[in-house]
């Protein structure tokens, strides 16, 4: 974690994103973080597989469920007790544990990318598609801007949590997005099941 190249990254981001630091600021980012947080995104994904399983979507509450809380929770915690990295030292709040990766990135990309990646499957117009992407796209950004400006991880760590939440999302065809896209709407068409 102290190769040249990571550590001017580091100092790059924190420099453009430590910017005007204040009470009321600090507060309003504290608050928006905890939506990227285990305990919220833990409990956002309970509510949704209840949901899907009154619904009968069986195979959609597992897909989300193995996403989210394996690829999205359970596999950046081990990573960081691997990695061992120290957070920063110049927390604006109290945090525990290890640095990288940010649980929080991992979490927010898994969460948000596959209510994205479902919402995108139902939709059939291209802009509609690329709003939804847009907007989880810039949800989960502010949750890794939230997690530098608070000193509680370095841009690295967000970065990699942000990487490393991608190739869970689509397990079944990992070669790309648009092959696992195409299965599943196909499945959906040839047995006649629908999203909504």
């Amino acid at each position: 974690m102290n190769a040249r190249f990571i550590t001017n990254f580091d100092t790059y981001w924190i420099d453009m994103i430590r910017v005007n630091i204040s009470t009321s600021k600090t507060d309003l980012i504290a608050f928006i973080t905890n939506f990227g947080g285990v305990a919220a995104i833990v409990f956002m994904t309970i509510v949704l597989l209840v949901i899907f399983l009154v619904l009968k979507r069986y195979t959609i509450a597992i897909w989300f469920g193995g996403v989210v809380l394996i690829g999205g929770a359970l596999l950046p915690w081990i990573i960081k007790q691997i990695i061992a990295r120290q957070r920063p030292s110049d927390m604006l709040i109290a945090q525990g544990g290890y640095s990288f990766p940010s649980g929080h990135a991992t979490g927010s990309t898994a969460f948000y990318g596959m209510i994205a990646a479902l919402l995108i499957i139902a939709l059939s117009k291209f802009w509609q598609r690329a709003v939804i992407a847009l907007v989880a796209f810039l949800i989960i950004l502010t949750i890794m801007y939230t997690r530098v400006y608070l000193g509680v991880h370095y841009p690295s760590d967000v970065t990699a949590g942000f990487l490393l939440a991608p190739p869970p999302f689509f397990p079944e065809a990992p070669c790309s997005c648009c092959t696992a896209k195409h299965a599943i709407a196909t499945y959906w068409h040839v047995t006649g099941k629908t999203f909504i």
